[in-house]
């Protein structure tokens, strides 16, 4: 077992909380929030996790900028270079490929994120 700082820990937690409201200001907020358990933990795989799924999802809501979607797939292949075993990071990737529509991709993301945690909600 590794060891994980408190404080990026409880930053990844109230990410995911203001990510799952959909709404851009408080999505916004969960980026910076992620960004900081990055900070404080560099090798944070959830929460480059986290912070690739928020891009996706910036994108898919509200903005559709190009950039967004490569910031998603960096950070989300960066998540799993950190753990490769991470089902979130699976499910980044998944909706990161979806979006640029890479449908096999996506779709071979999705099942092994669902093969890794079959009961995540995420995935």
């Amino acid at each position: 077992m590794f060891d994980l700082n408190a404080e990026a820990f409880d930053c990844n937690l109230r990410a995911r909380d203001f990510l799952y409201q959909r709404d851009k200001n408080k999505l916004k907020f969960a980026i910076q929030l992620f960004e900081k358990a990055i900070e404080l933990d560099p090798r944070y795989a959830g929460a480059y996790a986290g912070l690739g799924e928020a891009y996706a999802t910036l994108y898919q809501l509200f903005e559709r900028k190009e950039g967004w979607l490569d910031k998603s797939n960096e950070f989300s292949l960066k998540g799993l270079m950190y753990d490769s075993t991470l089902s979130e990071a699976y499910a980044a990737l998944s909706l990161s490929y979806f979006n640029k529509k890479s449908v096999d991709e996506a779709l071979e993301a999705s099942q092994k994120a669902i093969e890794l945690d079959p009961n995540s909600f995420i995935g």
